[in-house]
């Protein structure tokens, strides 16, 4: 994730680049989720900044914002997973962020806790970690196990697996 409150700088957000692979970062300010920033914007946004001379440990937080997306899909930490289910199939995001209380009695209820991508969401089902659903279930799979046995798991739950 890259934290706003720490002034990022170009070198700094170069070297993440560089050392990860992952296709995106949350963005967060403190303890406030504000969104998630697609890898290639960040790339795009480091080239420019080297073009146009960018002192590479000033701050580029006030370059982050505008290519951030703060619509993303959120749920809280417990969140039943036949609502992500829901999510992943019907809205096709790919990535869910898991949303909440950063620590009990905590006035912040945005704090980052997890984020759950379709990809990892389908492997949880997959292993069986959900009962004994089928590899694929379907929607009425899920509503019915769900509606015999309470919850099995929360989107908290699998984003942490």
């Amino acid at each position: 994730k890259i934290d706003l409150r720490t002034r990022p700088g170009l070198a700094d957000v170069k070297s993440m680049l560089e050392s990860c692979t992952y296709r995106g970062f949350p963005i967060v300010d403190g303890d406030h989720f504000i969104g998630y920033v697609r890898r290639s914007r960040l790339a795009l946004l480091v080239q420019r900044l080297e073009r146009e001379g960018h002192p590479e440990r000033m701050g580029v937080s006030h370059e982050l914002l505008p290519l951030t997306d703060s619509t993303v899909m959120r749920m809280v930490p417990d969140a039943p997973l036949s609502q992500a289910h829901q999510v992943f199939k019907q809205l096709g995001c790919q990535h869910i962020f898991v949303v909440g209380a950063a620590a009990p009695g905590s006035e912040t209820s945005d704090a980052l806790l997890g984020m759950l991508s379709k990809k990892s969401f389908l492997r949880f089902l997959k292993d069986g970690r959900v009962g004994h659903m089928p590899a694929q279930p379907t929607m009425s799979e899920i509503r019915s196990l769900s509606n015999e046995r309470g919850e099995l798991f929360t989107a908290f739950e699998a984003a942490a697996a």
